[in-house]
């Protein structure tokens, strides 16, 4: 079997999740920063050329290149190990409507408006500004409480978010979530969220996901 390349760095939550269903699929991977001798990092002409947008992560098997995480799911899937979706025509619907809601709605309101927030401060003096981070902070909030009414509704015995099974579903959000709980103080808003901080902190007793997370405690 080919060494799948994934275009992208290892801080991308979207490259992570990638990550995570090669590895639950015991598909060998390598993360690339360069292709055909060409800079391949954020921002550079060479990223354009994979991705007419710029953005990661980008899949290359042998000759093909495929944009988008979702995509890249969906081919991933045909290839070999577990499925990361659903043979139920309604469980798989399911998974694709949330996978597109965290790649949109749950990425801005966690990362784009509150982790980045904090990551990258707008301040001269290396502090976030006060009114971003307000608003990042209840953008995060938001999402997390959907996140958390979504998930205490499935079955108690359930490790994964929608069901038994570990989906692409799981496959975006964690990585979204390590980054939360990876701030520190009351900045580590999944303290406020019991049910999904346990989620969380389950993940970390399979391979694929303790392979690719940070958790501390």
């Amino acid at each position: 079997m080919n060494t799948l390349k994934i275009v992208g760095p290892d801080f991308s939550t979207f490259v992570r999740s990638i990550e995570m269903i090669c590895k639950v699929k015991s598909l060998p991977y390598s993360l690339q920063s360069q292709w055909q001798d060409e800079d391949v990092t954020l921002g550079s002409e060479g990223l354009l050329k994979l991705h007419p947008y710029g953005k990661v992560p980008v899949l290359i098997d042998g000759d093909f290149i495929l944009p988008e995480s979702n995509a890249i799911a969906r081919y991933l899937d045909t290839l070999t190990g577990p499925s990361v979706f659903a043979s139920d025509t309604k469980q798989a619907a399911l998974i694709d409507a949330w996978s597109s809601m965290l790649s949109i709605y749950g990425y801005r309101d966690l990362i784009s408006l509150y982790v980045l927030t904090l990551k990258f401060p707008a301040n001269q003096d290396g502090t976030p500004c006060l009114e971003a981070l307000e608003k990042g902070k209840q953008a995060a909030h938001s999402t997390l409480k959907i996140l958390a009414e979504k998930y205490k509704s499935q079955s108690k015995k359930s490790t994964w978010f929608l069901g038994e099974q570990f989906t692409l579903v799981d496959a975006i959000l964690l990585p979204m979530l390590d980054y939360i709980h990876g701030l520190n103080g009351d900045l580590n808003l999944l303290n406020q969220y019991p049910d999904l901080k346990r989620y969380y902190q389950a993940a970390f007793e399979y391979p694929h996901c303790a392979e690719v997370l940070s958790f501390n405690s």
